[in-house]
């Protein structure tokens, strides 16, 4: 996986618009509006709270009042962070933290993981073919678009050698704050190495107990020795 991020506007804080403590509502006034709870209810969970010891959140999930995910949701308004309802999107379950995702052109699965649909993508815009719509927003979860593949080519490596690659990156780069683009595995040929040398960051994700050290070490020379810097290793169980 490669990553390559440019802040593109004041979309976020910054130094001199830091957002004051009057303006992020406390848990208990989210939760309270969320679950549309009553003063009553409101007094007999401070009560709880104040008796047991225990957080809003806690004290309101201990009576019934609220549940876990309400407490997830509100803690991720406060901070400002995508946090996916499993109600209402059609994330796939192993979806963790990702931004603004490009697929991958072997094999490709994010459409699947994310819930979209794949029939236009990446693949044709690389070839000249422009279609409406071919970068979708994710349901349930803000502010997350995903470009999937499309129609799976016979020439990924190819067509991410090709300028149009470049200039696509360089477009996205203008248009989201950051952007992320899904490789396939290293020993599936050089399309990860060119994609990350075309991006300039790598993002290694190798599979634990699975992945050997030696092999590992080798994608780190490779990526070295290439115009990507390497951003870390992530390891996960999948």
């Amino acid at each position: 996986m490669t990553e390559q991020e440019k802040a593109s506007g004041p979309t976020h804080s910054t130094f001199g618009s830091l957002p004051s403590s009057d303006d992020i509502r406390s848990i208990g006034d989210i939760i309270r509006d969320t679950r549309a709870l009553s003063a009553a209810q409101v007094a007999e969970i401070l009560q709880h709270q104040r008796l047991h010891g225990l957080k809003f959140g806690e004290a309101a999930i201990a009576l019934g009042y609220a549940s876990p995910d309400d407490v997830l949701h509100a803690l991720a308004e406060q901070f400002n962070y995508a946090v996916a309802d499993g109600e209402q999107t059609a994330a796939h379950p192993e979806l963790v933290v990702l931004n603004q995702p490009f697929s991958q052109l072997r094999g490709p699965r994010l459409h699947e993981v994310f819930g979209v649909d794949n029939n236009s993508g990446l693949s044709g815009l690389l070839s000249g073919r422009r279609g409406d719509s071919v970068i979708k927003s994710v349901k349930g979860i803000n502010n997350l678009f995903v470009l999937p593949v499309g129609i799976q080519p016979p020439n990924p490596l190819e067509l991410i050698e090709g300028a149009a690659f470049g200039l696509l990156l360089h477009e996205l780069l203008n248009k989201f704050d950051h952007v992320v683009v899904d490789t396939p595995a290293a020993d599936f040929g050089a399309d990860g190495l060119v994609a990350a040398a075309r991006c300039g960051v790598a993002l290694i994700v190798a599979r634990q107990n699975s992945v050997r050290v030696d092999d590992l070490k080798a994608l780190v020379q490779a990526l070295s020795a290439s115009t990507a810097k390497v951003a870390g290793v992530v390891m996960n169980e999948y």
